[in-house]
């Protein structure tokens, strides 16, 4: 195959066609470059040994997920780290179409106590928020050395005993504990 003078005509000993998209039309053995141009390959015979057992089969779809699992977390951590706006953009249009569901996820969960704290009397609205929850200091605080003083008609824990009997003393406690003995009583 050759190109004919300024012309631009591709010829063959096959057909002759004007400019570079149409070398697609070529066989392979009529293309010089040899499969490095823009013509389909598909219908081109495999070379190598197909016939492989199931095993055989299994191993190479367990390599090329493995393989694909870790180039998509390697691309969305580089595109984190290095965000571009086409990319922000997507990530944008993404996160505004599953907002309504994962919201509507997160009610629920707190709703059912899904992700529950019984030392802080806390749901949370996902097993990340639980962890977050966890590694607070009042969290810690509670879980290791209890509540402390605690007022049940206001629901509020104190760390010391003074703060506790100062807070009895104030208006808004005595106005709660009289609210909740008349519950009691009716």
């Amino acid at each position: 195959m050759k190109q004919g003078g300024e012309t631009g005509h591709f010829e063959c000993d096959s057909l002759t066609v004007q400019g570079c998209y149409w070398i697609h039309h070529h066989r392979r053995d009529h293309v010089v470059a040899k499969g490095r141009c823009c013509h389909n390959p598909l219908l081109d015979p495999v070379e190598g040994d197909l016939d492989l057992t199931p095993e055989q089969l299994g191993e190479i779809e367990i390599a090329t997920r493995a393989k694909d699992r870790s180039y998509a977390k390697a691309y969305g951590q580089e595109k984190r780290a290095n965000p571009t706006a086409k990319w922000k953009a997507m990530q944008k249009a993404k996160n505004a179409k599953a907002y309504p569901q994962t919201r509507a996820n997160q009610l629920k969960a707190i709703a059912e106590k899904t992700y529950y704290c019984s030392v802080c009397d806390v749901a949370s609205t996902d097993a990340a928020a639980q962890k977050i929850h966890n590694a607070t200091p009042r969290h810690i605080r509670w879980s290791t050395k209890g509540r402390g003083s605690w007022c049940e008609p206001c629901g509020k824990g104190f760390r010391n005993p003074s703060d506790l009997a100062a807070h009895e003393k104030r208006p808004c406690h005595i106005e709660k504990v009289i609210k909740s003995q008349t519950i009691v009583a009716n």
